[in-house]
């Protein structure tokens, strides 16, 4: 990569710290993606497809890659998204990347001991109490609210509750939701109770 030995000589024949594919918006196109160093501010892309480059930072990079100017916001929600990921704490990276502007309404499963909280807060991992997640874990998981993209998907979390579950529904227009590192979607930002409404109790 002449780009690396011009501007990071240092970094020329290192392996990346980190490789993930990550799915273009609308496209069946995917963008091959490497970070050379561990903060991210040294990345490389290539657009499957195209041959398309692009080097620099991560968002650098991914416009380039792309085709996409620098400021769009798909290509900052992807930024924003391996900026959380490099923050991560037990659990590993994602191989595959995706990240879409999601409408409509997806769906949360979890304790209804949790109900009068998200009827007063909205669904917030920082606020988790007594009540274990959904899957037994004592603390979240991530830090984001886990998602369903069908009512129906949700009975694989209700079936394996020891405790009795709610399902609530979540408005998610002009929401970026992305793929959580076992293939559930996330959204990495708390829920106000004005997006939720309880679909089973």
């Amino acid at each position: 990569m002449s780009w690396v030995q011009e501007h990071v000589p240092e970094l020329a024949g290192c392996e990346p710290v980190h490789e993930c594919v990550i799915q273009l918006p609308g496209h069946e196109r995917q963008i091959e993606f490497e970070e050379l160093d561990l903060n991210g501010a040294v990345c490389g892309a290539r657009c499957q497809g195209t041959g398309t480059y692009g080097f620099g930072s991560a968002g650098q990079a991914l416009a380039a890659a792309s085709g996409l100017a620098d400021d769009d916001r798909w290509i900052a929600a992807v930024g924003a998204a391996l900026a959380r990921e490099r923050t991560w704490t037990g659990t590993g990276r994602r191989a595959m990347l995706l990240v879409k502007e999601a409408s409509g309404e997806m769906f949360h499963a979890t304790a209804s001991q949790n109900r009068q909280s998200i009827l007063r807060h909205g669904l917030d991992w920082r606020r988790m109490g007594t009540a274990p997640g959904i899957a037994g874990s004592r603390e979240p998981e991530l830090p984001a609210v886990f998602l369903c993209e069908s009512r129906e998907e949700t009975g694989f979390f209700t079936g394996m509750s020891r405790l009795p579950a709610d399902v609530w529904a979540v408005r998610v227009d002009g929401r970026w939701v992305e793929n959580g590192p076992d293939g559930w979607m996330i959204l990495p930002e708390p829920v106000p109770p004005e997006r939720l409404r309880l679909v089973r109790g």
